[in-house]
């Protein structure tokens, strides 16, 4: 039995990349949208360096300033990028950072908290963080953002499991899904 594929030509939407202003905690995500479609493009390099300039705001802008708009400044804005705003140690913080400042907002959207420090996991487990290693500093920190009676709940079921993130969070999204 032979199999035909035909070859479709679907439109699909234009791709729109975000602009980077600097923090790092929304560099990695950039950087690889960036790279994947620009920089893997078979463009020019002052074309690249143009699209990438036109990305750039605020302190991100200005880590490139003054270079001219050539082939090889193209290497050297993306080497300028990658030293100020690509290193692990300084996107880690960053991440545990938001992570820190986290708090529930005033509607009580729990799927917003737990979206928020989901969000913040994956990006540190991405990174070669696992959430057993800082679990037992921000376990405390999230049960503190929930209402009254969920931290009643988790105290029920949660005995020994203090500094466990993962078992936070999967009691977090049973409670939010229960809750519904």
């Amino acid at each position: 039995i032979q199999i035909r594929r035909e070859k479709v030509n679907a439109r699909l939407p234009k791709i729109e990349l975000p602009k980077f202003r600097g923090d790092p905690s929304n560099w990695q995500p950039f950087w690889d949208k960036f790279l994947a479609i620009v920089d893997e493009s078979d463009m020019s390099p002052v074309n690249k360096f143009s699209y990438l300039q036109s990305l750039l705001q605020d302190e991100a802008l200005a880590c490139v300033a003054g270079l001219s708009l050539t082939d090889d400044n193209y290497e050297s804005a993306k080497v300028l990028l990658q030293k100020r705003f690509g290193r692990k140690e300084k996107i880690i913080f960053s991440h545990i950072q938001k992570l820190l400042s986290i708090s529930q907002n005033k509607s009580n959207n729990l799927w917003s908290l737990y979206d928020q420090v989901q969000a913040c996991v994956r990006s540190l487990e991405n990174l070669g963080i696992q959430g057993d290693t800082y679990g037992v500093l921000l376990t405390p920190m999230i049960l503190h953002q929930l209402p009254s009676h969920i931290r009643l709940e988790w105290a029920r079921s949660g005995e020994e499991k203090e500094g466990d993130l993962e078992f936070l969070l999967e009691f977090l999204f049973g409670e939010i899904q229960r809750r519904e």
